[in-house]
């Protein structure tokens, strides 16, 4: 079994005591890690200059199916820990008579207290850049992994890509320390040359990571008075600056470093 069936696994266990994730996960935590973005967001320089990670709800995805189960809603609402928790909230009386469209609403507000922030293991991705980075206008941020401290690090996770939606019915019926994470962690396998690592949190606090933050890569389209002004301040902060160019032999991007 690999590590990351073994993990998959390890999620989706509904017992009591299931095993610990991060033991499975924190030895396969990449070196670095990448951030994709683009200079037309209003926040990039709190971004770049900051370092700062900036969670966001994981309903304002750019894919719909970020972060969908599913959920047989007939049986959450007959027994177990969530049903619990819906009468704590609604009342037995009306637990009973939930229909789908109400229990999906439920479920939609919950999403709206979980705050996601997204990285890559990879800065070279031609689709990536196009697609997070304005089409090569914008910038990928490296980040040395080893910097970062652990009690940001115990909130990360890599992303599952899955053909199906993942069934999270046992583990709401059976809830554990692991059941709160499992669907915002779960996207379809076409996203999987993303290989993402996702932080999650309860609360949207952003983070700092301004000593892991190392290098900054430029996209080939990257304006001229944006790479001047990275340059600058890159000079005084120590950090790399590197140009993404194409391959000209290969459908592969190479760097080429500025500082």
């Amino acid at each position: 079994m690999s590590w990351q069936e073994e993990y998959q696994k390890a999620l989706l266990d509904t017992s009591a005591n299931p095993p610990d994730i991060r033991k499975i996960v924190d030895p396969h935590i990449p070196v670095k890690l990448y951030k994709y973005g683009s200079f037309e967001n209003p926040y990039w320089k709190k971004v770049i200059y900051k370092a700062q990670i900036y969670f966001s709800p994981a309903e304002t995805f750019n894919d719909p199916f970020d972060c969908r189960t599913n959920i047989n809603y007939q049986k959450i609402i007959r027994k177990g820990d969530f049903r619990k928790g819906l009468i704590e909230k609604f009342g037995k009386e009306a637990i009973e008579n939930f229909s789908e469209e109400m229990f999906q609403k439920v479920i939609e507000e919950m999403r709206k207290d979980v705050f996601v922030f997204c990285f890559s293991e990879v800065w070279d991705s031609i689709l990536m850049w196009a697609h997070y980075a304005n089409n090569y206008n914008g910038y990928c941020i490296e980040y040395d992994v080893k910097q970062v401290k652990k009690y940001m690090t115990d909130n990360l996770y890599p992303v599952l890509y899955e053909k199906e939606y993942i069934d999270i019915t046992d583990n709401l019926i059976k809830i554990n320390d692991n059941t709160g994470i499992i669907s915002n962690l779960a996207k379809a396998k076409e996203w999987n040359y993303e290989k993402e690592w996702r932080m999650v949190k309860y609360n949207k606090a952003p983070f700092y990571f301004k000593r892991p933050l190392k290098s900054i890569y430029l996209g080939k389209n990257c304006s001229v008075s944006n790479k001047q002004e990275i340059i600058q301040w890159a000079k005084t902060q120590n950090k790399k600056v590197y140009t993404i160019e194409a391959s000209k032999t290969q459908y592969k991007l190479k760097s080429h470093r500025e500082i």
